[in-house]
C-alpha cells in the first residue's frame, strides 16, 4: 500500500505456491522467518504447511505433521497471534475431537519444531459449535478473538463474532452487528495494528 492505494499482487514463488494446488490463508511468525499458510487439493481438502526463511530465500515448505494436519481430514486458516508473550497458532479444522463440521483449534508454537508437532491442538470447546465456526482473528490489543460461524443467533449465513479472552479463559461469543455482518456470509474479519481500520471478507450486495 503506497499513497493511501494498493499496489496489484504478484504470485510468491513455487515454493509457496504449488501449481496444481489451492494456496492461501497465510501468516507469520513474529519474527518473520516462519510462515504457515494452507494448500488445498481441487476438491479442498487442505492442509497447512511451513516454509521457513534462511538468509533472503524462502526454504521449501513442508506440511506439519501429523496432529495438526491428518489424512482425510482438512485443516485451514492458520493465524498467529501473541497471547501473554507466547505465539499461538490458531487454525480451522474438521478433524476428530471437535464439535462438529469445522472447529477452531490452536496450539502454542514452541510445540511446532521444524514442521513437528509435540503435543496435540487444543479445541476451542468455549466457542465452538455443531456448525462451521472459521476464519480466527486475534487483536492483541483488547485481547479479543474474532471468528465467523454459521451456528450462533445472527443475520444470516456465516456472521463475525467475538471473544474476550484472560489467560486460557473464552467470553461467550458475541455477534459483532451491523454494519460488519450482512444477512449473507461475513468473514475473514481482521483489525490492523492502529485498530481504526480492517477488512473483511463478503457476497453481501456489491460484491
Amino acid at each position: 500500500k503506497k499513497e493511501g492505494r494498493w499496489n496489484a499482487g504478484t504470485p510468491l514463488d513455487t515454493v509457496i505456491n504449488s501449481p496444481s494446488m489451492h494456496t492461501g490463508n497465510g501468516t507469520f511468525s513474529k519474527d518473520k522467518n516462519s510462515f504457515y499458510f494452507s494448500r488445498c487439493s481441487k476438491d479442498f481438502k487442505c492442509a497447512i504447511y511451513l516454509s521457513e526463511k534462511k538468509d533472503t530465500a524462502w526454504q521449501t515448505a513442508v506440511p506439519l505433521e501429523h496432529g495438526i494436519n491428518m489424512e482425510n481430514f482438512s485443516s485451514t486458516q492458520p493465524m498467529l497471534a501473541e497471547i501473554d508473550g507466547e505465539e499461538i497458532l490458531f487454525f480451522v479444522s474438521d478433524m476428530p475431537g471437535g464439535k462438529g463440521k469445522l472447529d477452531i483449534w490452536n496450539i502454542n508454537l514452541s510445540e511446532i519444531k521444524k514442521g513437528k508437532i509435540n503435543t496435540r491442538p487444543k479445541n476451542l470447546a468455549k466457542i465452538n459449535t455443531i456448525d462451521n465456526d472459521v476464519s480466527p482473528f486475534y487483536e492483541a490489543k483488547s485481547k479479543t478473538l474474532y471468528f465467523s460461524s454459521e451456528w450462533y443467533f445472527g443475520m444470516g449465513g456465516l456472521d463475525i463474532f467475538k471473544t474476550s479472552i484472560d489467560g486460557k479463559t473464552y467470553s461467550s461469543p458475541e455477534n459483532i452487528g451491523f454494519p460488519f455482518n450482512s444477512c449473507v456470509n461475513d468473514l475473514y474479519f481482521s483489525i490492523y495494528p492502529d485498530t481504526k481500520s480492517g477488512l473483511l471478507t463478503s457476497n453481501r450486495k456489491g460484491s
